[in-house]
């Protein structure tokens, strides 16, 4: 979960296999390294990276990483996802 330090009510829920590259990312994100391609990562290019607040929520299988994402959509309803639902990324054997 990322959570915007000067407006918590602006937050994302993301999972990740790689929680480093998906880390690396986001920085990516806030140092205009990498060009945010969806509404989610424009929010978070808007702001430098030490205006997030970083929570890990659970470390877990991949295939339990998703379902537990589906939940905390459906448990917290993040306000910079644009989408509430889980696409997964591996396959489920």
């Amino acid at each position: 979960m990322l959570i915007n330090r000067n407006n918590p009510s602006r937050y994302y829920i993301g999972s990740s296999v790689n929680m480093g590259r998906r880390l690396a990312e986001y920085f990516a994100l806030t140092t205009s390294s990498r060009t945010p391609k969806t509404s989610a990562e424009r929010e978070l290019a808007s702001l430098q990276a030490k205006e997030w607040n970083v929570v890990i929520l659970n470390v877990c299988i991949p295939q339990l990483a998703l379902i537990l994402e589906q939940l905390a959509f459906f448990v917290w309803l993040p306000t910079i996802n644009s989408i509430h639902t889980v696409v997964p990324r591996v396959l489920p054997s």
